[in-house]
């Protein structure tokens, strides 16, 4: 179980330097897929059949955080912003080059050749340059291994043309899940998402993928693009920052059920570890302005964010 309060000393070190955001009326545009709505990185055969896709997790002791979140949730941004964050604090990101067969014509080597250029540029990435797979390693200043960051296709974990009622997953899924190494589960999810249906839908997914994950597993509900719903003055305080309780809330009525597993019931254990066996967390990635290319602006967004994101996930 997880504890109300987390002694991270190593986290305290990354500093909480808290830049004020540029204020802008676009705020955490996704990165939007291309037309044909293509996942890049994948080998023809990969393609007409997904569950061939191969990836080989070859360091089975450092922990995995698993992005788990639809397509356009923003997983990309999250995981380029983190880049960013980690590597000012004298962290080193690294990508994991074993994950993916070099069988995908040479696009995931590509990405782990341009992830950290992609993470320093002041436009989102755009078409080719969208990450599908990824797999980065984190290490801390003193060269130890803290975990290792994951993302995979949207589609993959949420597929808004998948048949109703369907729960199942792929099998490198599977295999991640079924892997031995500790894993921190990263459900994205955002206030007032798409319409009832598909946050309902989505929702059953979210439990389907509870229901195959170890007990022992930490989990954290990150709620994304807070920033942008700042016209929704219920949801932030007077310091303008957001109301973790008023995001929880409106997240709890839009997406039923992803939190009921993991509420603590018993007055006992309610005093010992809290309310929840869960953190949670409100994030942006930062500000957006739409290009004529299809591409953004990017403004990175407050590190007190991403402070609070890794201590959350550790």
């Amino acid at each position: 179980m997880q504890h109300k309060d987390i002694n991270m000393a190593d986290i305290a070190k990354l500093g909480s330097t808290d830049k004020e955001e540029p204020k802008s009326s676009n705020v955490d545009n996704s990165i939007k897929a291309t037309s044909e709505n293509v996942i890049s990185g994948l080998t023809d055969e990969e393609i007409k059949d997904p569950r061939k896709i191969v990836v080989t997790i070859a360091d089975r002791r450092t922990p995995i955080v698993v992005f788990f979140g639809a397509q356009s949730s923003g997983k990309t941004m999250v995981l380029l912003r983190m880049i960013r964050f980690l590597e000012s604090r004298g962290y080193t990101v690294e990508p994991v080059r074993t994950f993916r067969e070099a069988a995908d014509g040479g696009h995931y080597e590509r990405m782990c050749d341009e992830i950290r250029d992609m993470a320093y540029r002041d436009v989102t990435p755009h078409g080719t340059d969208v990450i599908s797979f990824m797999l980065l390693k984190v290490i801390d200043p003193n060269g130890r291994p803290v975990c290792q960051l994951l993302e995979a296709p949207g589609e993959h974990y949420y597929n808004p043309s998948e048949q109703r009622g369907v729960c199942t997953f792929l099998p490198y899924i599977n295999q991640i899940i079924d892997s031995p190494n500790r894993k921190t589960w990263v459900f994205f999810v955002e206030h007032e998402w798409q319409n009832r249906e598909q946050r309902e839908r989505y929702a059953a997914k979210i439990c389907a993928m509870q229901d195959r994950i170890s007990s022992a597993d930490r989990v954290t509900f990150l709620f994304n693009k807070v920033d942008a719903h700042r016209h929704q003055r219920a949801l932030f305080d007077g310091n303008d920052k957001p109301n973790l309780a008023a995001f929880y809330n409106s997240i709890s009525n839009d997406y039923d059920g992803i939190f009921t597993r993991y509420i603590n019931r018993g007055w006992l254990t309610r005093l010992i570890y809290g309310r929840f066996r869960f953190n949670m967390v409100c994030f942006s990635s930062g500000q957006f302005t739409p290009l004529s290319d299809g591409t953004s602006t990017w403004v990175p967004g407050r590190d007190s964010y991403c402070i609070k994101l890794m201590r959350a996930i550790l």
